[in-house]
Protein backbone atom coordinates (compact mmCIF):
# COMPACT_ATOMS: atom_id res chain seq x y z
CA UNK A 1 0.00 0.00 0.00
CA UNK A 2 2.87 2.38 0.83
CA UNK A 3 4.61 1.71 -2.49
CA UNK A 4 1.30 1.94 -4.38
CA UNK A 5 0.74 5.40 -2.87
CA UNK A 6 4.25 6.50 -3.87
CA UNK A 7 3.70 5.11 -7.38
CA UNK A 8 0.47 7.12 -7.66
CA UNK A 9 2.30 10.30 -6.68
CA UNK A 10 5.34 9.78 -8.92
CA UNK A 11 4.02 7.59 -11.76
CA UNK A 12 4.58 10.29 -14.40
CA UNK A 13 8.14 10.96 -13.26
CA UNK A 14 9.82 7.56 -12.90
CA UNK A 15 9.63 4.37 -14.93
CA UNK A 16 9.44 0.94 -13.34
CA UNK A 17 7.51 1.82 -10.18
CA UNK A 18 4.37 0.19 -11.57
CA UNK A 19 6.27 -3.11 -11.87
CA UNK A 20 7.50 -2.79 -8.28
CA UNK A 21 3.92 -2.32 -7.09
CA UNK A 22 2.84 -5.36 -9.12
CA UNK A 23 5.79 -7.30 -7.65
CA UNK A 24 4.63 -6.63 -4.09
CA UNK A 25 1.03 -7.63 -4.81
CA UNK A 26 2.17 -10.75 -6.66
CA UNK A 27 4.37 -11.65 -3.69
CA UNK A 28 1.40 -11.13 -1.38
CA UNK A 29 -0.75 -13.37 -3.59
CA UNK A 30 1.95 -16.08 -3.64
CA UNK A 31 2.46 -16.02 0.12
CA UNK A 32 -1.33 -16.13 0.66
CA UNK A 33 -1.65 -19.22 -1.53
CA UNK A 34 1.22 -20.88 0.34
CA UNK A 35 -0.54 -20.12 3.64
CA UNK A 36 -3.64 -21.88 2.33
CA UNK A 37 -1.73 -25.12 1.67
CA UNK A 38 -3.90 -28.04 2.67
CA UNK A 39 -7.08 -26.05 2.08
CA UNK A 40 -6.63 -25.60 -1.66
CA UNK A 41 -5.29 -27.96 -4.35
CA UNK A 42 -1.52 -28.64 -4.18
CA UNK A 43 -1.04 -27.38 -7.72
CA UNK A 44 -2.26 -23.93 -6.65
CA UNK A 45 -0.55 -23.79 -3.24
CA UNK A 46 2.76 -25.24 -4.47
CA UNK A 47 3.24 -24.65 -8.20
CA UNK A 48 1.23 -21.48 -8.77
CA UNK A 49 2.17 -19.93 -5.41
CA UNK A 50 5.92 -20.38 -5.86
CA UNK A 51 5.70 -19.32 -9.51
CA UNK A 52 4.17 -16.05 -8.28
CA UNK A 53 6.93 -15.60 -5.69
CA UNK A 54 9.77 -16.24 -8.16
CA UNK A 55 8.09 -14.52 -11.12
CA UNK A 56 7.29 -11.54 -8.94
CA UNK A 57 10.95 -11.26 -7.95
CA UNK A 58 11.80 -11.11 -11.65
CA UNK A 59 9.28 -8.28 -12.07
CA UNK A 60 11.10 -6.41 -9.30
CA UNK A 61 14.38 -6.75 -11.22
CA UNK A 62 12.79 -5.40 -14.42
CA UNK A 63 11.19 -2.55 -12.45
CA UNK A 64 14.51 -1.62 -10.83
CA UNK A 65 16.22 -1.68 -14.23
CA UNK A 66 13.64 0.70 -15.66
CA UNK A 67 13.81 2.92 -12.56
CA UNK A 68 17.60 3.24 -12.84
CA UNK A 69 17.55 3.64 -16.62
CA UNK A 70 19.36 0.35 -17.27
CA UNK A 71 18.35 -2.26 -19.82
CA UNK A 72 19.23 -5.90 -20.45
CA UNK A 73 17.88 -8.99 -22.21
CA UNK A 74 15.20 -10.88 -20.29
CA UNK A 75 15.62 -14.18 -22.16
CA UNK A 76 17.63 -15.59 -19.25
CA UNK A 77 14.75 -14.79 -16.89
CA UNK A 78 12.26 -16.64 -19.07
CA UNK A 79 14.61 -19.62 -19.10
CA UNK A 80 15.11 -19.44 -15.32
CA UNK A 81 11.37 -19.32 -14.68
CA UNK A 82 10.77 -22.22 -17.10
CA UNK A 83 13.45 -24.41 -15.49
CA UNK A 84 12.18 -23.49 -12.02
CA UNK A 85 8.60 -24.48 -12.90
CA UNK A 86 9.68 -27.76 -14.51
CA UNK A 87 11.77 -28.71 -11.48
CA UNK A 88 8.95 -27.77 -9.13
CA UNK A 89 6.54 -29.96 -11.09
CA UNK A 90 9.02 -32.86 -10.95
CA UNK A 91 9.62 -32.45 -7.19
CA UNK A 92 5.87 -32.22 -6.56
CA UNK A 93 4.41 -35.02 -8.68
CA UNK A 94 7.19 -37.30 -9.97
CA UNK A 95 9.87 -37.16 -7.26
CA UNK A 96 7.92 -35.63 -4.36
CA UNK A 97 10.33 -33.86 -2.00
CA UNK A 98 9.71 -30.85 0.22
CA UNK A 99 13.46 -30.33 0.69
CA UNK A 100 14.19 -30.34 -3.04
CA UNK A 101 11.40 -27.84 -3.61
CA UNK A 102 12.94 -25.67 -0.89
CA UNK A 103 16.30 -25.87 -2.66
CA UNK A 104 14.66 -24.99 -5.98
CA UNK A 105 13.00 -21.88 -4.51
CA UNK A 106 16.10 -20.86 -2.57
CA UNK A 107 18.32 -21.16 -5.66
CA UNK A 108 15.93 -19.13 -7.86
CA UNK A 109 15.61 -16.34 -5.26
CA UNK A 110 19.39 -16.39 -4.76
CA UNK A 111 20.03 -15.86 -8.49
CA UNK A 112 17.52 -13.01 -8.75
CA UNK A 113 18.77 -11.36 -5.53
CA UNK A 114 22.34 -11.49 -6.88
CA UNK A 115 21.21 -9.81 -10.11
CA UNK A 116 19.43 -7.07 -8.14
CA UNK A 117 22.45 -6.50 -5.90
CA UNK A 118 24.79 -6.34 -8.90
CA UNK A 119 22.43 -3.91 -10.65
CA UNK A 120 22.12 -1.51 -7.71
CA UNK A 121 25.73 -1.66 -6.53
CA UNK A 122 27.70 -1.97 -9.76
CA UNK A 123 25.76 -1.61 -13.00
CA UNK A 124 24.12 1.74 -12.28
CA UNK A 125 26.13 4.91 -13.03
CA UNK A 126 28.50 5.88 -10.25
CA UNK A 127 26.56 9.11 -9.68
CA UNK A 128 23.47 7.05 -8.80
CA UNK A 129 25.08 4.45 -6.53
CA UNK A 130 24.77 6.55 -3.40
CA UNK A 131 21.01 6.50 -4.00
CA UNK A 132 20.69 2.80 -4.88
CA UNK A 133 23.34 1.29 -2.56
CA UNK A 134 21.20 0.85 0.62
CA UNK A 135 18.65 -1.22 -1.29
CA UNK A 136 21.48 -3.09 -3.00
CA UNK A 137 22.90 -4.12 0.39
CA UNK A 138 19.53 -5.62 1.35
CA UNK A 139 19.75 -7.83 -1.72
CA UNK A 140 23.29 -8.77 -0.68
CA UNK A 141 21.77 -9.83 2.65
CA UNK A 142 19.24 -11.97 0.77
CA UNK A 143 22.10 -13.54 -1.21
CA UNK A 144 23.86 -14.54 2.00
CA UNK A 145 20.61 -15.91 3.45
CA UNK A 146 20.17 -18.00 0.30
CA UNK A 147 23.75 -19.27 0.41
CA UNK A 148 23.41 -20.14 4.09
CA UNK A 149 20.15 -21.95 3.40
CA UNK A 150 21.62 -23.95 0.51
CA UNK A 151 24.70 -24.82 2.55
CA UNK A 152 22.50 -26.20 5.30
CA UNK A 153 20.48 -28.24 2.83
CA UNK A 154 23.56 -29.80 1.22
CA UNK A 155 25.62 -30.48 4.35
CA UNK A 156 23.01 -31.20 7.02
CA UNK A 157 21.16 -33.79 4.96
CA UNK A 158 17.56 -33.94 3.89
CA UNK A 159 14.67 -34.63 6.22
CA UNK A 160 11.26 -35.04 4.62
CA UNK A 161 8.62 -33.06 6.49
CA UNK A 162 5.50 -31.04 5.96
CA UNK A 163 6.02 -27.46 4.84
CA UNK A 164 4.57 -25.95 8.02
CA UNK A 165 6.64 -28.29 10.21
CA UNK A 166 9.99 -27.75 8.53
CA UNK A 167 11.85 -27.09 11.72
CA UNK A 168 13.28 -24.12 13.51
CA UNK A 169 15.84 -23.38 10.80
CA UNK A 170 13.16 -22.67 8.19
CA UNK A 171 11.31 -20.48 10.69
CA UNK A 172 14.44 -18.35 11.07
CA UNK A 173 14.88 -18.25 7.30
CA UNK A 174 11.28 -17.09 6.83
CA UNK A 175 11.81 -14.43 9.51
CA UNK A 176 14.97 -13.16 7.80
CA UNK A 177 13.15 -12.95 4.48
CA UNK A 178 10.33 -10.96 6.04
CA UNK A 179 12.80 -8.56 7.68
CA UNK A 180 14.54 -8.19 4.32
CA UNK A 181 11.25 -7.41 2.55
CA UNK A 182 10.41 -4.72 5.12
CA UNK A 183 13.87 -3.24 4.60
CA UNK A 184 13.42 -3.38 0.83
CA UNK A 185 10.22 -1.35 1.08
CA UNK A 186 11.83 1.11 3.49
CA UNK A 187 14.90 1.66 1.31
CA UNK A 188 12.78 1.74 -1.85
CA UNK A 189 10.87 4.68 -0.39
CA UNK A 190 14.17 6.36 0.54
CA UNK A 191 15.57 5.67 -2.93
CA UNK A 192 12.56 7.25 -4.64
CA UNK A 193 12.70 10.27 -2.34
CA UNK A 194 16.44 10.63 -2.96
CA UNK A 195 15.83 10.51 -6.73
CA UNK A 196 13.16 13.18 -6.36
CA UNK A 197 15.47 15.41 -4.30
CA UNK A 198 18.32 14.92 -6.78
CA UNK A 199 16.07 15.82 -9.71
CA UNK A 200 14.61 18.80 -7.89
CA UNK A 201 18.13 19.95 -7.03
CA UNK A 202 19.24 19.59 -10.66
CA UNK A 203 16.18 21.47 -11.91
CA UNK A 204 16.68 24.15 -9.27
CA UNK A 205 20.32 24.60 -10.27
CA UNK A 206 19.42 24.70 -13.98
CA UNK A 207 16.68 27.30 -13.58
CA UNK A 208 18.70 29.27 -11.06
CA UNK A 209 21.53 29.62 -13.57
CA UNK A 210 19.09 30.48 -16.36
CA UNK A 211 17.45 33.09 -14.11
CA UNK A 212 20.67 34.61 -12.87
CA UNK A 213 22.58 34.78 -16.15
CA UNK A 214 19.78 35.61 -18.58
CA UNK A 215 20.61 38.65 -20.77
CA UNK A 216 17.10 39.95 -20.03
CA UNK A 217 16.20 41.64 -16.80
CA UNK A 218 14.07 39.20 -14.82
CA UNK A 219 12.12 40.16 -11.76
CA UNK A 220 9.78 38.24 -9.46
CA UNK A 221 7.29 40.31 -7.49
CA UNK A 222 4.03 39.88 -5.61
CA UNK A 223 0.97 40.59 -7.72
CA UNK A 224 -1.07 42.72 -5.34
CA UNK A 225 1.62 44.94 -3.80
CA UNK A 226 4.34 44.78 -6.39
CA UNK A 227 6.75 43.78 -3.59
CA UNK A 228 9.99 42.70 -5.22
CA UNK A 229 11.02 39.16 -4.28
CA UNK A 230 13.98 38.49 -6.59
CA UNK A 231 15.91 40.13 -9.43
CA UNK A 232 18.68 38.80 -11.65
CA UNK A 233 21.98 40.21 -12.84
CA UNK A 234 20.42 41.42 -16.09
CA UNK A 235 17.92 43.57 -14.19
CA UNK A 236 20.69 45.08 -12.06
CA UNK A 237 22.71 45.83 -15.17
CA UNK A 238 19.80 47.43 -17.07
CA UNK A 239 18.31 49.52 -14.26
CA UNK A 240 21.27 50.12 -11.97
CA UNK A 241 19.26 48.85 -8.99
CA UNK A 242 21.08 46.40 -6.74
CA UNK A 243 19.27 43.54 -5.07
CA UNK A 244 19.93 44.97 -1.62
CA UNK A 245 18.21 48.21 -2.68
CA UNK A 246 14.94 46.74 -3.94
CA UNK A 247 14.29 43.33 -2.39
CA UNK A 248 11.31 43.52 -0.04
CA UNK A 249 10.36 46.96 -1.36
CA UNK A 250 7.51 47.72 -3.76
CA UNK A 251 7.84 49.23 -7.22
CA UNK A 252 5.75 52.17 -5.99
CA UNK A 253 8.09 52.79 -3.07
CA UNK A 254 11.08 52.81 -5.41
CA UNK A 255 9.09 54.82 -8.02
CA UNK A 256 10.27 52.43 -10.73
CA UNK A 257 7.22 52.91 -12.95
CA UNK A 258 7.04 56.35 -14.53
CA UNK A 259 3.28 56.39 -14.02
CA UNK A 260 1.58 54.37 -11.26
CA UNK A 261 -1.65 54.37 -13.31
CA UNK A 262 0.18 52.43 -16.03
CA UNK A 263 1.20 49.81 -13.49
CA UNK A 264 -2.33 49.53 -12.14
CA UNK A 265 -3.71 49.02 -15.66
CA UNK A 266 -0.96 46.48 -16.33
CA UNK A 267 -1.79 44.52 -13.15
CA UNK A 268 -5.50 44.59 -13.99
CA UNK A 269 -4.86 43.11 -17.45
CA UNK A 270 -2.44 40.56 -15.97
CA UNK A 271 -4.99 39.48 -13.34
CA UNK A 272 -7.62 39.06 -16.03
CA UNK A 273 -5.57 37.17 -18.64
CA UNK A 274 -2.80 35.56 -16.57
CA UNK A 275 -0.10 37.03 -18.81
CA UNK A 276 0.85 40.17 -20.69
CA UNK A 277 3.32 40.00 -23.57
CA UNK A 278 5.63 42.59 -25.13
CA UNK A 279 4.13 45.66 -23.44
CA UNK A 280 6.11 48.86 -24.02
CA UNK A 281 6.63 50.74 -20.74
CA UNK A 282 8.81 53.47 -19.33
CA UNK A 283 10.60 53.06 -16.02
CA UNK A 284 13.07 55.04 -13.95
CA UNK A 285 16.56 53.69 -13.55
CA UNK A 286 18.43 53.99 -10.26
CA UNK A 287 20.17 57.15 -11.47
CA UNK A 288 16.86 58.79 -12.41
CA UNK A 289 17.17 58.31 -16.16
CA UNK A 290 14.18 57.06 -18.10
CA UNK A 291 14.37 53.73 -19.88
CA UNK A 292 12.00 52.34 -22.48
CA UNK A 293 11.46 48.66 -21.92
CA UNK A 294 9.64 45.80 -23.56
CA UNK A 295 7.93 44.05 -20.67
CA UNK A 296 6.35 40.56 -20.52
CA UNK A 297 4.81 39.09 -17.39
CA UNK A 298 3.05 35.93 -16.29
CA UNK A 299 1.35 34.96 -13.03
CA UNK A 300 3.03 32.19 -11.05
CA UNK A 301 2.44 30.79 -7.57
CA UNK A 302 5.09 30.83 -4.85
CA UNK A 303 4.07 29.35 -1.49
CA UNK A 304 0.42 29.65 -2.57
CA UNK A 305 0.81 33.38 -3.20
CA UNK A 306 0.12 34.93 -6.58
CA UNK A 307 3.34 36.38 -7.90
CA UNK A 308 4.51 37.84 -11.18
CA UNK A 309 7.45 36.60 -13.23
CA UNK A 310 8.51 39.39 -15.57
CA UNK A 311 11.15 39.78 -18.27
CA UNK A 312 12.44 43.20 -19.26
CA UNK A 313 14.31 44.07 -22.44
CA UNK A 314 15.91 47.51 -22.80
CA UNK A 315 14.81 48.97 -26.16
CA UNK A 316 15.65 52.60 -25.39
CA UNK A 317 18.25 52.91 -28.16
CA UNK A 318 15.98 51.10 -30.60
CA UNK A 319 13.18 53.57 -29.95
CA UNK A 320 15.53 56.52 -30.34
CA UNK A 321 16.70 55.15 -33.68
CA UNK A 322 13.08 54.89 -34.89
CA UNK A 323 12.61 58.61 -34.33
Amino acid sequence: AVVALIWFQTRKRFEGLNLLVVYLFVQLAGITLIALRGLIPDFVSIIVANALVVGGSMLAFVGLEKFTGMRSSYVKHYLLLTVFLLLHLVFTYFLPSQELRNINVALAILIISFQNAYLLLSRVPESMRKTTAPMGYVFVFLVFVGLFRLTKFFFAGFSESEYFHSGQFEVYVALMFQIAYFLLIFFLVLMINRRLLDEIGAQEEKFSKAFKHSPYGIIISSLNEGRIIEINDGYERMTGYKAADVLGRTSKQKKIWLNDADRDAFVEELSKNGRVLNRIIQIRKANGELMTGEFSSEIIYINNEKCVLSALNDITEKKKAEY
